[in-house]
């Protein structure tokens, strides 16, 4: 059993399913123009809590940022786990 293989898989499901999920969330066309609804989305937007006003690099870094800290943690703590084993020894 291939557990660091494993937690590759999980980690690789669970971002296709956060990055559409973000993808599905925000409304692109506000970014290339200017329409009604922009100005609703842009008062009751999930950027509320971020202090920039740069929306694509807000959009970028909650789409893909997530799934990339999640991946080095998860590396991290494999590699650490990993640490601990004993070495086979050799014949």
């Amino acid at each position: 059993m291939n557990i660091g293989r494993g937690l590759f898989r999980l980690w690789l499901i669970a971002s296709v399913v956060w990055v559409g999920a973000c993808l599905l969330r925000f409304d692109f066309s506000c970014f290339f123009g200017s329409y009604p609804w922009c100005e609703w989305w842009m008062l009751h937007r999930v950027h509320y809590y971020f202090s920039s006003n740069n929306e694509y690099v807000e959009t970028l870094a909650l789409t893909f940022g997530v799934p990339i800290v999640a991946f080095i943690i998860g590396a991290a703590i494999l590699w650490a786990v990993k640490g601990f084993q004993r070495e086979k020894p050799s014949n």
